[in-house]
Parts: C-alpha cells; sequence; structure tokens
C-alpha cells in the first residue's frame, strides 16, 4: 500500500471559513465526508489516516496560518518518511477563474505564501498541487479579495470548485499526475 499525504491550505477559525482562502480545507472537508474519516489534532493539524483504494492518505488541515502551512507539513511528511513527490498541496489561486483547476507536479509558488512555506519545509518546490480558482476582484485587492467573506452569489460555483478540486485529488491519488493534469486541468468538468 503507497502512502501519500494531503494537505489543504487555509486559515483556521470561523473568521476564515468562508473565505476564498480556504478553498483547500474546502476540498480536505469534502474528501474527509465522502470517506466517514475521524479526525484528531496531529502535527499542529486536524488529521485523518484514511484508505484510498489501495492507498494509505494522511490528509491535513494545517491549523498554523496560511503562511506557515510547511510548520505543520513538513514535520508529518517526515514523521511518515513520505517524499516531496508524494506531498499533494490544495491552495486558492486568484489567477484562475472560478469553476476551473490546475494540477501540476512542481514549480514555483507563483506568490502564494503557503507554497512559498510548504517549499521551505520540504527543502524543494517540486511537490504536486492543485491550484483551485477564485477568479481576481475588479475592485478589491488580491488579499483582501481572499479574505472577504463569500457572498451567496459567488458561493455556487466556488462550491463546485471545491468538488472538482476533490475529484482531481482521488485522480491523483489512484492514477498520479499525468492523468490528473489530462482530465482536470481545463474549465468544467469531463464529459
Amino acid at each position: 500500500m503507497s502512502a501519500c499525504l494531503v494537505a489543504g491550505l487555509g486559515n483556521p477559525g470561523s473568521k476564515y471559513a468562508n473565505t476564498r482562502h480556504n478553498m483547500g480545507f474546502w476540498v480536505v472537508d469534502l474528501l474527509l465526508e465522502k470517506y466517514r474519516a475521524t479526525t484528531t489534532k496531529k502535527f499542529g493539524a486536524v488529521f485523518a489516516d484514511v484508505t484510498v483504494g489501495e492507498h494509505r492518505v494522511f490528509f491535513l488541515k494545517p491549523q498554523t496560518f496560511m503562511n506557515l502551512s510547511g510548520e505543520s507539513v513538513g514535520p508529518a511528511a517526515g514523521f511518515f518518511k513520505i517524499e516531496p513527490s508524494r506531498v499533494l498541496a490544495l491552495t486558492d489561486d486568484i489567477d484562475i477563474p472560478p469553476g476551473a483547476v490546475r494540477v501540476r507536479g512542481g514549480g514555483g509558488s507563483g506568490g502564494h505564501n503557503g507554497l512559498k512555506s510548504l517549499a521551505e519545509a520540504l527543502g524543494t518546490d517540486e511537490f504536486p498541487r492543485i491550484r483551485l480558482g477564485v477568479g481576481r476582484s475588479p475592485v478589491m485587492a488580491a488579499d483582501a479579495w481572499v479574505l472577504a467573506t463569500i457572498d451567496q452569489e459567488s458561493r455556487p460555483v466556488l462550491e463546485e470548485t471545491a468538488a472538482w478540486g476533490a475529484d482531481a485529488v482521488e485522480c491523483w491519488i489512484r492514477e498520479g499526475i499525468p492523468p490528473a493534469m489530462n482530465k482536470f486541468n481545463r474549465k468544467g468538468k469531463t464529459p
């Protein structure tokens, strides 16, 4: 049974629960619900150990705040001896429209502080990530936009984005990066 770690990035607390910056948490929550996982507090995170097919998956929702996510993910990966190529990060992305996700096998942070923190903790930026589209505001600064409470009009498409992201996570777990990229790196669901 191969093991991997899936880290949904976000900010802890009710103040941030309904914000775009917590899209990574939303995706993990969907998967925890689907697999009826029991969570505990471990590694400074909400933690669950789940079997998905033939894979052992450690789910994390770091409670360190976005910019310090590596302080949770790094020790968890080290403890379970999981290579960076088997650590999947889930983050919001303002440069991707709502309703779309982007799966990548590695690369730079794109200015995302959560990804910077993970790269520092893992010693490389060559770890897979799924970026969840939240789009840009025509009037708000990027940091204000991702931390603003989501209005009812925007919520359905962001919930769809999270569901699409959860499907991409499962594809990555079962099939790896190339199939996940082929199936999910475009807007909307595959027929």
